[in-house]
């Protein structure tokens, strides 16, 4: 079964345009925040990071990992304040 959503904006000012193409792109923004969580967050916890830049910094530093968690927690925090779950994106 198909289902058909039409979505109607009132534009009435520059604002109510940006804010129209902004519900436009929420997809491609939902995809975009997975992605920073699966390539900021993640590596440092699974396989490490494509950048030897970055594995350096981890490997010479004993709070980096710390800090990449603290991270992680407040990307998180900032997700559930704003009500967006990363399992809506697959």
């Amino acid at each position: 079964m198909s289902k058909k959503i039409v979505i109607e904006f009132n534009i009435e000012s520059g604002f109510d345009e940006k804010s129209a193409m902004r519900a436009l792109k929420a997809d491609t923004a939902y995809n975009a925040i997975s992605d920073i969580f699966k390539e900021v967050f993640r590596p440092a916890r699974k396989h490490g990071y494509n950048d030897c830049r970055i594995n350096s910094i981890l490997d010479n530093s004993h709070d980096a990992d710390e800090l990449i968690s603290l991270l992680e927690e407040r990307f998180f925090k900032v997700l559930m304040d704003n009500n967006i779950d990363l399992d809506d994106c697959d």
